[in-house]
C-alpha cells in the first residue's frame, strides 16, 4: 500500500495538470470569431452599457476594414469554466443562448426556442 503522501501528492499532480489543460482551464471567449460554415463573424467583448457581462456583435466588412453591427448576443455570463449563457436576440424574440468553449480556438454556440435548438460553431480569428 502507497503511504498517504504519495497518493495525495499524485492526487494534487493531477488535478493540476487537468486544470491547466488549454481546452479545459479557464479563458475568455472574448476576441473575433469566424462560423465555421462562413456564414458570418462577430466580435465578443463586454457589453457597452454592462462591463459585467459579455456581448456578441456582428461583424461586417467595409472599405475601412472590420465593423462591428448589430448585437446578436447580450448578457453572456460565465457558467462554468468553458460554458457562458445569455440571451440571443432574433428580432423582437429573445432565446436563451449557450457558449462553449469546445478548446481555445473553437466555439459553439447554441439557441433554443421551446424544444427546437439550433448550433453554430465559431472559430477564434486570430491576427
Amino acid at each position: 500500500m502507497l503511504p498517504r503522501f504519495v497518493v495525495t501528492l499524485f492526487i494534487a499532480v493531477w488535478f493540476g495538470l487537468f486544470l491547466s489543460s488549454p481546452a479545459i482551464a479557464t479563458s475568455s471567449i472574448e476576441g473575433t470569431w469566424r462560423a465555421s460554415d462562413g456564414s458570418g463573424s462577430a466580435q465578443i467583448g463586454p457589453c457597452a452599457d454592462d462591463a459585467v457581462t459579455l456581448c456578441a456583435s456582428e461583424i461586417t466588412m467595409t472599405p475601412g476594414g472590420l465593423a462591428t453591427g448589430r448585437v446578436v448576443v447580450r448578457g453572456l455570463r460565465q457558467a462554468s469554466a468553458t460554458r457562458w449563457r445569455g440571451t440571443y436576440l432574433m428580432g423582437r424574440e429573445r432565446l436563451p443562448a449557450t457558449v462553449e468553449l469546445r478548446s481555445y480556438d473553437l466555439a459553439a454556440m447554441t439557441a433554443c426556442r421551446w424544444v427546437l435548438c439550433q448550433t453554430v460553431t465559431y472559430e477564434r480569428v486570430r491576427r
